[in-house]
């Protein structure tokens, strides 16, 4: 009750306070952590229900695999998929039972770790997919910068006959602008590429780091470490260690030594990236 509250405190208490918990209220508590945002917490708990030989039914496996999707860790996600097999809860293995729940789950881990090859084998082998699939293998191209496969699998999902919703929207439009960006950038036609950027309304990573890049690419890199800057003040968007690589390039290019060295630190030290 208190960790569906919200009231994550009062609710280990109540835990801790049982000498022995079933994978009812281990399952219960990895549910709560990360219904508050607390997924490498979920993840801690699990590891703890592990250690206790508890073992979790197919409702726990689900909630942790989402815990690992949110947090990004894959190797414990690899480890939970390991874990399904050997309880034969896989469903993508024939003799198991074809939980789609539980599919979907260990297809959307690999899909937002960046595990795309495994997440687009496992999208192939599900036998039904729902609307949570879909739009989960478009993001996950998106997001790792897979513009064409994205738009590749919308045209799939369209033509299958399933019905759009605005997550599906939003990561199309985000794929159609970051195709476009990086194509006329990447050609030279950087004036185009500057008329696409200007009118996407929301840009993301991929979108800032693709014109940074495609800017560095053809001689305007004088012009990068101000979009970098307006980048860093866009909340939909961070840098990540391409698009530090990109702006360091342009310092390096037109002789911005002591702002390169500025980036330098940001990426080593403020963000960890090196």
């Amino acid at each position: 009750m208190y960790a569906c509250c919200g009231d994550m405190k009062s609710g280990l208490k109540v835990f801790d306070e049982f000498p022995k918990w079933n994978v009812v209220g281990w399952t219960s508590l990895i549910a709560g952590y990360i219904n508050n945002d607390c997924a490498s917490e979920a993840i801690r708990v699990f590891k703890d229900m592990e250690s206790l030989n508890v073992e979790p039914n197919e409702i726990t496996l689900v909630h942790v695999l989402v815990a690992c999707a949110r947090s990004r860790d894959l190797g414990t996600g690899k480890l939970v998929h390991s874990g399904v097999r050997q309880l034969c809860y896989d469903p993508f293995v024939s003799s198991c039972s074809p939980n789609l729940v539980l599919a979907t789950a260990i297809f959307d881990m690999n899909a937002k770790c960046g595990n795309l090859n495994i997440a687009r084998d496992l999208f192939d082998k599900m036998p039904k997919r729902n609307l949570v699939a879909w739009n989960s293998m478009i993001a996950g191209y998106n997001q790792y910068g897979q513009a064409e496969e994205a738009l590749g699998v919308f045209s799939d999902m369209f033509v299958s006959g399933f019905d759009l919703d605005k997550a599906t929207f939003l990561s199309v439009i985000s794929a159609c602008g970051t195709a476009l960006v990086d194509m006329y950038a990447k050609s030279g036609d950087a004036e185009s590429a500057r008329k696409v950027f200007s009118d996407l309304k929301t840009k993301d990573t991929m979108v800032w780091t693709s014109m940074i890049i495609g800017l560095v690419m053809h001689g305007h890199g004088e012009e990068a470490p101000s979009t970098f800057k307006r980048m860093q003040e866009d909340a939909a968007a961070s840098p990540d260690q391409i698009t530090y690589i990109g702006v360091l390039c342009a310092c390096s290019h037109v002789g911005l030594v002591e702002e390169g060295q500025r980036h330098f630190t940001e990426m080593t030290n403020v963000h960890g990236k090196s």
